[in-house]
């Protein structure tokens, strides 16, 4: 199957008085459609940062104590030979983490 999956797009309203805020997956984020050769692999963006497994800042200090809103994107990667058709599921486990000042 060729084609795009639309990505899922939210703004978060973030604060935090004492400074910055990190944040990480807790695991690698994919769809599955229960047969592993057929996984599609998720990219989570937050604030215009990639995330990964490991932590990273993505509110800065002073956006921190002011508080911002941000985008969350959650796309599909691409895959050379298309998706295969099914029915799929996931979930992306995130977490955020208050930064000492």
């Amino acid at each position: 199957m060729t084609g795009q999956l639309t990505s899922l797009r939210k703004n978060f309203d973030v604060k935090n008085t004492n400074g910055g805020i990190s944040a990480r997956l807790n695991a690698e984020p994919y769809l599955s459609n229960g047969r592993p050769s057929d996984n599609i692999a998720l990219i989570v963006t937050f604030n215009r940062k990639r995330l990964t497994v490991d932590a990273e800042q993505v509110i800065s200090e002073l956006d921190g104590r002011l508080g911002k809103r941000v985008g969350l994107e959650v796309a599909a990667a691409d895959i050379p030979d298309g998706y295969q058709p099914g029915d799929y599921f996931g979930s992306v486990h995130m977490i955020f983490e208050a930064l000492a000042p």
